[in-house]
């Protein structure tokens, strides 16, 4: 188990954490994915009073979850939902690609991901991108996805 994080997994482990508000949490060395995770703190046994973290929601709304459509073509499609969850942003166009999503994850992703991520997103298929809460450190590459409009409605490329 390595004794430090550096600053870009302290990053990864708070964004998962403030995107799971309401939860305590718990820092834990998971010895089978070799790294350090989050986890529900009722899921870690042993870990120390440090390692403990609780981000509290604000008072007032944003705490629904509300089932979204989008519109094209004069069709209404329902967005899916994936590992539970519902999208809690989506993004229609590139421009809004380059100016939220691409700066968001360069704080945390090396050029070339963020590289191979514009590309994939920028797919011909592509109709919307979407963000998955909760921004989670064990698999970064699965939160933001880009949607496509098939004869079966939205999918996930």
């Amino acid at each position: 188990m390595p004794n430090q994080l550096n600053a870009t997994q302290w990053r990864q482990l708070g964004e998962e954490a403030d995107g799971r508000r309401g939860e305590t949490l718990a820092f834990v060395w998971d010895a089978a994915q070799g790294r350090w995770i989050l986890t529900k703190e009722s899921n870690a046994t042993g870990a120390p009073d440090a390692a403990r973290v609780r981000t509290e929601h604000e008072p007032g709304g944003l705490r629904k979850t509300p089932e979204v459509d989008i519109v094209i073509g004069g069709r209404s499609y329902r967005v899916p939902r994936t590992g539970g969850y519902l999208p809690d942003a989506i993004f229609l166009s590139q421009s809004a690609v380059e100016k939220f999503v691409l700066p968001y994850y360069a704080r945390s992703q090396t050029p070339e991901w963020l590289v191979e991520k514009k590309n994939e997103l920028f797919k011909g298929k592509a109709v919307a991108a979407i963000h998955i809460p909760p921004s989670d450190s064990t698999s970064f590459e699965e939160s933001t996805k880009a949607l496509e409009l098939t004869d079966e409605g939205l999918k996930f490329l």
